[in-house]
């Protein structure tokens, strides 16, 4: 977390860190809460007027305000200032001086952030479907039309009406229709027009309204050249123009155009490289850039003529590995590739790559050839995940890249990083 006088918090099993400020070497030092020294943080959150809040997973909560006193929010279901739950798995702000908090086996507290008292508790009860489908709760998000969302695990998502504390839960049911239309939603995208679009593992694409539920869909009839291919969705974005691209499961790329109502396809007969597509990315040109099983490949958003670029052994111009994972692009430009066996700097004017792969005894190299995921920050550095912990990257000269270890940054071990196969933050 960076608050607003740009100072980094950074919560771990190792406590709350906070890096130093000013000259001299960048060190983190820990901040104690209290009479705790090194609580397993699990989340951090900056409320309106400046307090630190710090969710653990195994004491609650504690406020840090800005001249360092700490209060503390235990886990004392029966007590008015008492969580429902030890396990603080989100940290959001809600309407009229609200902190609402998630907790892993208790559902969601409503905190006041004058007196820190729990005002009320989100529980899910199975006889009233206005409640929070579970009480394992995995994410809050307040939108812009100010309507609280809960995420539980494995229970679905649920949207709450600051006007009352009923919930509209999006879930799956034969019956149901207004809500999902398959059990697994794997991929979800807010449009610019304010609807939802939900992409299953099996059906499609469900399209939301915020206030009136299912609305539309998008469904898959392989023999329709104006429908989805396959009905397992494996990424979705929308490029600066307002086209809508969806990736299917049988490695099939679809386009909506703006105003059309209708996919075009592209597929391995149209040149993709084939296999699931894992990632998309938008260049600055509005090519699509799209990662999959068996290789890139580059489609002109004008012409739909496609580029592919593939791992060839013999030429180390070429990506380093068939499976590429993630894809970023640079503020240089350069387009920077995850896959199993190695991170890649692609030139797209030439076409050709730097190949960076792990290097045995240097420490400064890139930890494990395994890439799943892949970030540009919004001060232009890169973050790259790998199976042998995150890294940053700090020198790149065009050929050889210098990276710094985000866990020897925060003290402790490298652990393996291991994450799905989001769309790249680019895209939406």
């Amino acid at each position: 977390l960076i608050d607003r006088a740009g100072r980094l918090w950074v919560g771990g099993r190792g406590g709350l860190l906070r890096l130093r400020a000013g000259p001299g070497p960048r060190v983190f030092e820990t901040v104690a809460l209290g009479a705790v020294q090194r609580p397993f943080v699990s989340r951090l959150f900056e409320d309106r007027v400046g307090r630190l809040v710090v969710g653990t997973a195994d004491q609650g909560a504690a406020v840090r305000d800005p001249d360092g006193a700490v209060r503390f929010l235990r886990p004392q279901p029966g007590q008015p200032d008492g969580l429902s739950h030890f396990y603080v798995y989100g940290i959001t702000e809600g309407p009229d001086g609200e902190i609402w908090v998630a907790t892993f086996g208790g559902g969601v507290d409503i905190v006041d952030e004058k007196t820190l008292r729990v005002v009320d508790r989100l529980r899910h009860d199975p006889a009233a479907p206005t409640t929070i489908p579970g009480d394992r709760v995995g994410g809050l998000l307040r939108d812009r039309a100010g309507l609280m969302w809960v995420g539980s695990w494995g229970q679905g998502l649920a949207r709450h009406d600051p006007s009352s504390r009923a919930f509209g839960a999006l879930r799956y049911g034969p019956g149901r229709a207004e809500g999902l239309s398959h059990p697994a939603a794997v991929r979800a995208l807010e449009m610019r027009d304010g609807t939802l679009w939900v992409g299953t593992n099996g059906n499609g694409i469900d399209v939301f309204d915020w206030n009136r539920g299912r609305i539309g869909a998008h469904r898959p009839a392989a023999s329709d050249q104006g429908a989805l291919a396959d009905g397992s969705i494996t990424c979705l974005a929308q490029s600066a123009n307002g086209a809508v691209w969806v990736a299917t499961l049988d490695g099939t790329l679809h386009v909506r155009q703006p105003g059309r109502s209708r996919f075009e396809r592209i597929s391995v007969g149209s040149g993709l490289p084939g296999g699931p597509i894992r990632s998309l990315a938008f260049g600055p040109d509005g090519a699509v850039w799209a990662g999959s099983n068996e290789g890139l490949a580059r489609i002109d958003r004008a012409s739909l003529k496609v580029v592919t670029y593939r791992h060839d052994p013999k030429d180390e111009g070429t990506l380093s590995g068939h499976e590429v994972e993630a894809l970023a692009l640079g503020g240089d430009g350069t387009l920077w590739v995850g896959t199993g066996n190695g991170l890649n700097a692609l030139d797209p004017v030439t076409g050709r790559v730097v190949r960076i792969t792990r290097e045995p005894g240097r420490s400064s190299g890139l930890p494990n050839n395994w890439v799943p995921d892949i970030m540009v920050a919004s001060d232009g550095r890169l973050w790259v995940a790998t199976q042998g912990g995150a890294v940053i990257l700090k020198l790149w000269d065009g050929r050889t890249a210098t990276f710094e270890d985000v866990a020897s940054r925060l003290g402790r071990a490298p652990e393996p990083v291991e994450l799905p196969n989001y769309v790249s933050p680019t895209p939406t």
